[in-house]
């Protein structure tokens, strides 16, 4: 006979299971967090995304971002890869090492191959060229969806992978419980026989007085009512209904 899960196994795929949903949560949000040392850069970046209702967070040092960051590890990120304190490529992957899937967009005035390879290599999610604001602005709206498209996308396969993981210990922790009950069950039928036999002999004999036939007849009920419970309990796979993905009692079987 298995093992129960632990309970402390069982607490953790359940902290699991609803830190992915609070993770769920946060990336369908519409934060974005701006690292850009260039104001006018900055203003024309911020002016976009507020107009589609994206609700930025500008900082112009890697240090003040890195901060920011911890705070929100759930934000877009844009990055402009030369920044005063720290080269972007540096900051992109010290937020990697905070959050392994931070969406991370690179936003350059560099139109360079290697660089954009090098970007991506580190973690970047999307490499865009500040060109003109046009053309600005319609890269960066389809930077910033794509990301948050696949923040939630991933986010939702975490969430489907715990609730599978969970529904697995669930069903490990029936399928024990069950036979422990049938263990029992099993160990329970044996001396109970010897108790109904026993009643009934005592309800045959002529020779008692009725104070110990009223006790024998008492003792015969508990038996069958016990015995009925036992049957319940061993009828588990031949009455059962489906809920949750989990097989439970058809209600037949509890009254």
């Amino acid at each position: 006979m298995s093992d129960l899960p632990r309970v402390e196994d069982i607490d953790k795929v359940d902290s699991a299971l609803l830190e992915a949903a609070s993770n769920l949560l946060r990336a369908k949000e519409r934060s974005v967090l701006l690292v850009e040392d260039t104001a006018a850069h900055a203003a024309i970046i911020r002016r976009v995304l507020e107009q589609d209702k994206w609700i930025v967070r500008h900082e112009t040092r890697a240090s003040t971002a890195i901060e920011a960051f911890e705070r929100d590890p759930s934000s877009i990120v844009l990055i402009d890869l030369t920044l005063p304190d720290m080269p972007g490529i540096n900051l992109l992957t010290r937020l990697k090492n905070t959050n392994e899937h931070a969406a991370v967009i690179v936003v350059t005035a560099m139109d360079n191959v290697s660089t954009s390879v090098e970007a991506m290599r580190k973690g970047a999610w999307d490499y865009v060229v500040k060109e003109d604001p046009e053309t600005l602005a319609e890269r960066l709206r389809a930077a910033v969806k794509s990301a948050w498209r696949r923040r939630i996308n991933e986010a939702q396969q975490e969430l489907v992978e715990q609730t599978r993981i969970r529904e697995l210990v669930r069903a490990e922790r029936l399928e024990a419980i069950e036979l422990v009950v049938r263990t029992v069950c099993h160990e329970v039928n044996n001396p109970l026989s010897g108790v109904v036999a026993l009643s009934q002999l005592l309800q045959q004999n002529s020779s008692i007085d009725n104070e110990v036939k009223k006790l024998a007849d008492g003792i015969a009920d508990s038996a069958k009512q016990v015995r009925t419970a036992i049957d319940k309990l061993r009828s588990i796979d031949d009455n059962v209904i489906e809920f949750g993905g989990q097989k439970i009692l058809d209600s037949d079987q509890q009254n």
